[in-house]
């Protein structure tokens, strides 16, 4: 199944108006590939302790041989990188050379396979045939999200269960893991596989990460839960933890999932999936808002679940972290963090796609027709499992903007599956067309914000202070659009007060979505909390 992302927090706060959209360079391809190119340092320097790999994907080309796809998530993947060492950072950039940008080219149109919103011109009966009879395995085309299972080694996700790898060195492509390797053995032989999580859960202690994969059968829906390890010969390992089966028309697209010590904590947010079209992802999304919520907390160990229920709707996708702790009264609960919209039983939510939102027309257009869509309220949300008595409530964090979309959470790594006190967020106010940044302190319930009128930032990626002694001893990365110069910086932030530490020039970079940093060298981190 093609790909979930970005995202569920629609929509925002109409006007009547026709401003300019300032981020519109993010939203043009760019297909040049760069090897080692030494940046220029704008503003500012680059800690001398900074040493290591930021990796980036996102889309390369929206538009090949008078064909063109209508949404950002559809475009042909691009991976980028930039290398920092001994005060300096180089950037490479490189195309996923996957079988769809390699067919994509032989064809001379861009390649037809299972979209999130329209190509035009449409799929032809012979693509959708190819479709069909191509199965999961069919679209290679992972734009998403970047993972490691070693740490090391870096590979490229999307929706489907199977991912690229890509070299370190240069980013160059080194062939995919298909169904079959990544866990589709697991399934009974009547058992389609239709899709998995982008995000891979890393295990606090474990050295493994987890991963679903999603089936369906004339008699059954399930999740099934795996746990991967790469081996010292490069090869997957492969181990069941868990199948969690679903009653028909509750699928639930599970974009994200956390781990703690003992458990998996998987939140099955109310966009349904009626599996209607194997086309067009936007056709087959449905929003359940009369629906429950639920979690299915996981046992690692014994693979026993236990699922919580709320009866109002949830509309989220990313989480920020999951942990345990004791209760007052010595009960193990088990607690999730997400941005979620305020309001999740509104049954206006479903009136569009979830993913309009990088919709190209509308983001190129200055007509906005972005504005005239759902305003939407969104809140950093803790939902609380507790073990022993099997219910879930809840805690709305205070201080959150509410008309602009907040997301992709990002925390100190090393606090994965561990109390902690910092979440790092996006903040896309779409009525001004500006990214900002948010520090948000879960333990004092405040925001701390990061702005700059002609800048806008990306996710942010925290990387440690390999000598840090407090949670937020580090740095935040992200590629930045100057939206006065219309060109593209990586800026680099104190973790601590959101102060900007050094500004670097870039070749233009369109949207990317999400990202890993990878340390040149194995380090030891001394913390006061863990």
């Amino acid at each position: 199944m093609a790909i979930l992302v970005f995202l569920l927090f629609l929509f925002a706060t109409p006007t009547t108006g026709k401003p300019e959209n300032k981020l519109l360079p993010m939203f043009i391809q760019n297909s040049a590939e760069y090897t080692s190119l030494n940046l220029t340092l704008l503003s500012g320097s680059i800690p001398s302790w900074l040493d290591g790999d930021l990796i980036r994907v996102g889309s390369g080309l929206f538009e090949y041989g008078k064909r063109s796809v209508n949404n950002v998530c559809d475009g042909l993947s691009k991976v980028h990188m930039w290398s920092f060492s001994g005060g300096r950072a180089t950037y490479t950039a490189r195309m996923l050379k996957s079988e769809s940008y390699n067919k994509t080219l032989k064809d001379r149109k861009f390649r037809g396979s299972m979209m999130i919103d329209s190509i035009t011109p449409g799929l032809s009966l012979t693509e959708r045939l190819s479709i069909v009879a191509g199965g999961v395995n069919a679209n290679d085309n992972a734009n998403i999200a970047i993972w490691s299972l070693d740490g090391v080694s870096p590979m490229v996700t999307s929706e489907a269960p199977l991912f690229s790898r890509v070299s370190r060195d240069n980013l160059d492509y080194r062939g995919k893991v298909e169904c079959d390797t990544y866990g589709c053995g697991f399934l009974c032989q009547d058992d389609k596989p239709i899709f998995s999580a982008t995000h891979y859960a890393g295990h606090p202690t474990r050295n493994s990460s987890f991963n679903y994969i999603y089936s369906v059968s004339p008699k059954k829906s399930k999740y099934t839960f795996l746990e991967h390890k790469q081996t010292c010969d490069g090869t997957l390992d492969v181990q069941k933890i868990a199948e969690v089966h679903v009653k028909k028309g509750e699928n639930r697209a599970l974009h994200q999932f956390g781990t703690t010590e003992n458990y998996i904590v998987a939140p099955r947010f109310n966009w349904g999936s009626n599996l209607s079209s194997p086309f067009r992802l936007c056709d087959n999304l449905v929003y359940l808002f009369d629906k429950p919520f639920y979690v299915d907390v996981i046992s690692i160990e014994s693979g026993k679940v236990t699922t919580f229920s709320l009866a109002e709707a949830q509309r989220g996708v990313h989480i920020v972290n999951s942990f345990e702790r004791l209760s007052d009264e010595g009960e193990v609960e088990v607690v999730l963090d997400a941005p979620v919209a305020a309001n999740g039983a509104d049954s206006k939510i479903g009136d569009h796609c979830m993913f309009d939102v990088l919709k190209l027309t509308y983001l190129r257009s200055p007509d906005r027709e972005l504005y005239e869509m759902l305003q939407t309220e969104i809140t950093l949300r803790r939902f609380v499992m507790n073990m022993a008595t099997g219910t879930m409530t809840t805690e709305d964090f205070p201080g959150t903007p509410r008309d602009t979309l907040i997301d992709f959470p990002y925390i100190n790594p090393l606090y994965q599956g561990h109390d902690y006190c910092y979440a790092y967020l996006q903040n896309w106010d779409l009525k001004e067309s500006e990214m900002s940044l948010i520090k948000y302190d879960i333990c004092r319930k405040q925001m701390h914000v990061w702005y700059e009128s002609a800048r806008s930032a990306a996710e942010p990626i925290f990387v440690p202070n390999p000598a840090a002694t407090d949670e937020d001893d580090g740095v935040i990365i992200a590629p930045v659009l100057n939206t006065n110069s219309k060109t593209s910086e990586l800026m680099i932030w104190d973790a601590n007060d959101m102060s900007v530490k050094a500004v670097l020039q870039t070749p233009h970079v369109p949207l990317t979505l999400h990202g890993m940093w990878f340390a040149n060298e194995e380090v030891f981190y001394i913390f006061l909390n863990i």
